[in-house]
This record gives structure tokens, sequence and C-alpha cells, in this order.
């Protein structure tokens, strides 16, 4: 088998185009009829998808200059768990009435439920990080997630397509330059998460100016 049809060579993750652009490679597969191996990836600026054939996508314009280069390991885990479900279904059994819809905002008195437990939880977590307590630190994590899920819930918020268009804003910055410090900047072309877009394609409905 020549390395180049190898589906085991290319690995989920995010790519820099020869040319420049970024893409993610979100899976590997097989053409139906010739089952010839493919890779499936997507635009992180514009979202576009586009299928090439594996030996193509792993090799050289020019004999030399990799078409596409690994640069950010990962992309889709298809075994991580899925906190907003784990959530609404807690939220379910214990609490019905603190689960919206669509997404809309939070009553006063939900504002401050929502509030206090955010905060309660997230000042456990800078305490277990000021104490350098790494079980504390994991627990405060997981309940920190827990409670901001919850908020989402309680907002009628479906928190994965917002937490995608966060990641494709978030990865279009690899072009940018890095500061001093350390800091990945944006890049000029950067183009910031449309979380009302998001938002409105999930029902809701933004006030009026």
């Amino acid at each position: 088998m020549s390395p180049y049809s190898d589906p085991a060579s290319v690995s989920l993750g995010f790519y820099r185009h020869f040319k420049g652009a970024l893409y993610e490679v979100i899976g590997v597969g097989k053409e139906t009829t010739s089952l010839q191996a493919v890779v499936v990836y997507r635009s992180v600026t514009e979202g576009n998808v586009w299928i090439r054939p594996l030996d193509e996508f792993l090799s050289s314009p020019d004999g030399n200059t990799p078409r596409f280069t690994l640069v950010a390991p990962g992309g889709l885990m298809l075994e991580s768990p899925d906190f907003q479900a784990d959530v609404a279904a807690f939220h379910a059994a214990m609490c019905p009435d603190q689960m919206a819809a669509t997404p809309s905002t939070l009553s006063p008195s939900m504002q401050k439920l929502r509030a206090d437990l955010i905060r309660e939880e997230c000042d456990e977590t800078l305490d277990a990080i000021q104490d350098n307590d790494l079980p504390r630190l994991a627990d405060g994590i997981a309940d920190a997630i827990y409670v901001l899920m919850g908020t989402a819930i309680a907002a009628g918020i479906d928190i994965s397509p917002v937490w995608r268009e966060v990641q494709r804003a978030n990865m279009a910055k690899l072009s940018g330059p890095i500061r001093a410090d350390g800091k990945r900047l944006k890049p000029a072309d950067w183009r910031g998460p449309d979380i009302d877009g998001v938002l409105t394609a999930q029902g809701w409905v933004a006030p009026a100016e």
C-alpha cells in the first residue's frame, strides 16, 4: 500500500494549506463507488466543507512543499461527553421549571440563582488553583461546567452551535502575529463569532433597538 493511500496517515485536526488558508479535517473515508480513500475537511473561516482524494491531500504541488501541513492536532472528539445533555437530564428530573425551549432572557429570580451558583463554583475552583490542589481543581472545573451548562438550559440556549462558532473564530487566529508576552493576536482578516446569528437560528428574537 502506498503511504499516500493509507487513511491512518491523516489525523483529525487543523491543517494549513500551502496557500495560507486554514482547514479542519473532520474525517477520512472512502468514496462509495470506487472505494478511493478521501479526506473530508472544512474551511475554518468560511465553513465550507470539501472532499479531496487522500493521495492528493497528502501530495506536494511543487514536489517539495506539502499541500496541507498539520498545525494543531485534535478536532472532533467522538467519545467526549455531551455536557449539555447530561445537565439537561438532571434539570428534567430535578427542576423542569428551569428549562426554556428557545433562547430567552432570564427572570430576575433566575438571574440571581444562576449568578450565585456560577460565583460559588468559580470561587471554589479559584481556591483550588491557589492551593495547588489537583483533585479539588478537577472537581471545581466539572462543577463550574455543570452550573454554566445549567444556565444555558435555563436560558434555552443550545450551546453546541455556539461552541462551534467560537471555536471557528479562535482557530482563525492561528495565522495572526504573536505578541511579546506570547498572546496570539487576531489576523487582519479575522472575523469574530456570529453569536447573534447562531441564537437567531435557534429561535431567538433580538430586542428592537
